[in-house]
């Protein structure tokens, strides 16, 4: 029989169940069988001590709710300070971190950032912040919550007294330790929290509370780290700034100066400011880099235009970040705010902006501007991941930060190069035997049907790659090191270089089959086809012309391929005459073509009149002839092609570029207003690109 005592703290702690139920309603009973990692559920206890046993699980319940809350808020850190992890406030790219706004006191650790000072030049050196999920170190995510919880449990139990105003005499007899677990699909925490609890002369000892949350945080990092490794090795958020500058950059002080672009005329060029052109990289950065959106995820969808195919395209082409693994349960989104500082350069004289011909003479006199500006931006990407159904449909949120470097109009390259086989470090931790605790990993690579033999294969995860082995009979079976968000990359001679994502997991299995595309190698060269002169107008003509004695050509083939892919850029220099050749597998290529001339070039001297009546009261004035000795550009062209594996099986690849006739004209009724049909190249390009596609002999 229950003494009247109980009853009365029966009754009390019914009310304190009450007001925590906002508490409480996360906790739930945990089956012993059901928890991996050895966690047990708590003791049983008996009828009498239960009020004590919720109290420390609701505690247990409130402070591992409040660091896990603070572990999504600071990117895997509930004090990224203790780590050395700081942030520089007027200058976000030069600290580890980012204090989301002057007024807050949150700051957000980035998960890979440029350590070396922004004007670094050739040893850059990056830095990778992610805090490692699993116990063991004392910056992973389950020891720092376990550390939180010790510390702090303390806080909300207080002394007891509730229990002690009832004549329970409740103290703590050993250290209190914690054990947190995140397990395949929650976390799980076990608090060793030893008490003697006394009433009437009777003792009993209490030690382990344990309580589950319903938060699947291994899923989360898991894409955290994914999205990671793509910025580390495929440079996503540089590619899509650049993107946009491009897109954004025109002749016209309200756009971007653009970073290649030919005028001509004797007028007065463009110009810009350089603290007005970074606000406006800032503003433009703030309105399209949310567009990003990764396949495979919860929010992710299509972008649809209708009345703009090709718009269309172009934007679920640049703004898509691809995973060929699911997390439909989750959502993600990119931020950049500009209240957030950035670091920026351009090659401006001082504040202003103008084109190269306003301190280059030669370009003056023959009234060409050529703009070439060079960017080069350093920038913080907050990106969050979103659980909405977490905790019992509260909902959790996960932050972290991004950065990306563009570098003279380059994204700034890591010395990690996940894709290559070099630089394998095999006395590093990850490349050591003893590490490779996966199960097997059966690795097939293929082309078309047919297997391919010697190809070697190396697995890459955070800043280290190392080398599994070869393929042989068109099969490895391997273990490989564990790791979230690896890449195993295959290798070989004649064949472009392959990635997939691999999540290797301890003891298990992995059956892989990566397709692998074979280089074939085909004769270039370069023809003309050129833009005559007819009754004052200029008009495309579509017959081909070969080059003559006194010119050549610079050919850039540049395949557009997938992400996993490595990307093929071949530049090779054509003369008449000589054989040139490249390899190049079947893809989306832009093929970029200029020739030049070493002819030497005369625009004749004249008198212009203008003005006045029959004569009378015109004025005139005399051009001066204008000598061009030095290579001469006499044409180009930029197209989109796709090469099929029929057409690398011909001899030849003939490209074109377009070439106005300037000096197919006679010496002495040429004009240097002439020049302005080479700006127009890009135009004639466009206008004509289907009769510029490459022809297969």
């Amino acid at each position: 029989m229950k003494s009247k005592g109980q009853v009365t703290i029966f009754i009390i702690l019914g009310l304190l169940v009450l007001i925590s139920v906002g508490l409480i309603i996360f906790f739930r009973t945990i089956p012993e069988e059901g928890l991996p990692y050895e966690i047990k559920s708590a003791e049983e206890l008996p009828d009498e001590l239960q009020p004590v046993s919720l109290y420390v699980t609701s505690c247990l319940n409130r402070i591992g709710l409040e660091a896990l809350l603070k572990i999504g808020n600071r990117g895997g850190y509930i004090f990224p300070e203790n780590f050395g992890i700081t942030s520089v406030t007027a200058n976000p790219t030069a600290g580890g971190a980012v204090q989301f706004s002057t007024r807050s006191p949150l700051k957000i650790p980035f998960w890979f950032h440029l350590k070396s000072d922004n004007s670094c030049s050739g040893n850059c050196e990056f830095e990778i912040l992610r805090p490692p999920l699993r116990d063991g170190d004392s910056r992973s995510v389950e020891s720092q919550l376990s550390d939180y919880i010790s510390n702090n449990i303390e806080r909300c139990t207080g002394d007891f007294e509730i229990f002690n105003a009832q004549g329970m005499n409740i103290v703590k007899i050993d250290d209190i330790i914690t054990e947190t677990v995140v397990t395949e699909n929650d976390v799980s925490v076990k608090l060793y929290y030893p008490l003697r609890i006394s009433q009437n002369d009777v003792s009993r000892d209490v030690n382990e509370f344990v309580v589950n949350f319903d938060l699947n945080l291994k899923d989360i990092y898991e894409l955290a780290s994914l999205l990671t490794e793509l910025e580390i090795q495929y440079k996503y958020l540089e590619n899509d700034v650049l993107n946009l500058i491009a897109a954004f950059s025109n002749l016209d002080n309200d756009a971007l100066p653009p970073r290649g672009e030919l005028e001509f005329g004797y007028g007065r060029s463009e110009s810009w400011t350089k603290s007005t052109v970074k606000n406006n990289i800032q503003g433009m950065m703030m309105s399209y880099i949310p567009m990003l959106k990764v396949t495979n995820t919860s929010n992710y969808e299509l972008f649809a235009d209708p009345t703009n195919p090709v718009r269309e395209a172009m934007y679920n082409l640049h703004q898509t970040i691809p995973l060929n693994q699911s997390f439909s349960n989750l959502e993600v989104r990119f931020t950049y705010l500009d209240f957030w500082p950035i670091y920026f350069d351009l090659n401006c004289d001082g504040e202003l902006c103008t084109a190269e011909s306003a301190s280059h003479n030669f370009l003056r006199l023959i009234g060409i501007q050529r703009y070439n500006f060079l960017y080069d931006v350093s920038f913080p990407v907050m990106i969050e991941i979103f659980d909405n159904a977490a905790l019992n449909g509260q909902g959790y949120v996960f932050r972290y930060f991004l950065e990306g470097n563009i570098r003279d109009n380059r994204a700034l390259k890591t010395d990690y190069v996940a894709l290559r086989m070099l630089d394998m470090n095999p006395n590093s931790l990850l490349c050591r035997e003893s590490s490779r605790n996966s199960g097997d990993v059966l690795i097939t690579a293929k082309e078309g049907d047919s297997f391919v033999d010697g190809v070697e294969v190396s697995y890459s995860c955070g800043t280290e790659s190392c080398a599994i082995g070869t393929i042989t009979e068109g099969t490895l079976l391997a273990k490989f090191p564990i790791c979230i968000g690896g890449v195993v990359a295959l290798h070989k001679e004649g064949y472009i270089m392959t990635s997939q994502f691999l999540s290797t997991k301890l003891d298990e299995p992995e059956n892989i089959e990566i397709q692998m595309t074979k280089l074939s190698t085909i004769d270039i060269e370069i023809q003309k086809k050129k833009v005559l002169l007819s009754g004052g107008s200029w008009v495309f003509d579509n017959t081909a012309h070969t080059l003559g004695s006194e010119e050549y050509g610079i050919v850039t083939i540049s395949r557009v391929g997938d992400i996993l892919e490595e990307g093929i850029v071949r530049t090779v220099d054509y003369y008449p005459g000589e054989n040139v050749s490249v390899e190049l597998a079947p893809g989306d290529y832009e093929i970029d073509v200029n020739i030049f001339t070493d002819e030497d070039v005369l625009f004749p001297s004249r008198r212009e009149c203008e003005g006045g009546i029959l004569g009378i009261g015109e004025e005139c004035y005399t051009i001066d002839a204008v000598q061009i000795n030095d290579t001469f550009p006499n044409g180009g062209s930029t197209i989109e092609a796709t090469i099929s594996q029929t057409d690398l099986e011909k001899n030849k690849m003939i490209v074109y570029a377009v070439s106005p006739s300037i000096l197919d004209v006679p010496v002495s009724d040429r004009k240097i207003e002439m020049m302005e049909q080479l700006s127009l190249v890009g135009n004639y390009s466009e206008d004509n690109a289907a009769d510029l596609r490459p022809r297969y002999t």
